[in-house]
């Protein structure tokens, strides 16, 4: 069995997950940190793995905050879902997010 294989039906499930926090994208600006509780590639490393900002055009910037860091744009928040965490179901994601207004609380997603 390949290292990053899951079962259809699980599949199913994260496929769900990812495509509802593709529709929960942040309006306005708005910054986050996402988390991993595991590393699949090995690459990355486990615990707050990258800082982002969600810009109110909808575009996104991210840096990782790993020893081997760099900083990348997407062109809108669905991009950056797919490629860095719907690509990793087994990884144990989670996304901080913490609005520009200090009137609303921060809050979160796991996968």
């Amino acid at each position: 069995m390949r290292k990053n294989f899951i079962p259809h039906a699980q599949y199913q499930a994260h496929r769900a997950k990812m495509e509802m926090l593709i529709e929960m994208q942040p309006s306005g600006m708005t910054s986050f940190e996402f988390f991993r509780g595991g590393d699949e590639t090995g690459v990355s490393g486990t615990g707050k793995v990258l800082e982002g900002i969600v810009y109110s055009d909808g575009s996104v910037g991210i840096h990782w905050t790993v020893d081997l860091w760099s900083v990348t744009f997407f062109q809108d928040w669905a991009t950056f879902v797919k490629i860095h965490i719907g690509s990793h179901p087994n990884n144990d994601g989670r996304i901080v997010f913490y609005p520009a207004s200090r009137e609303m609380p921060a809050w979160e997603w796991k996968q």
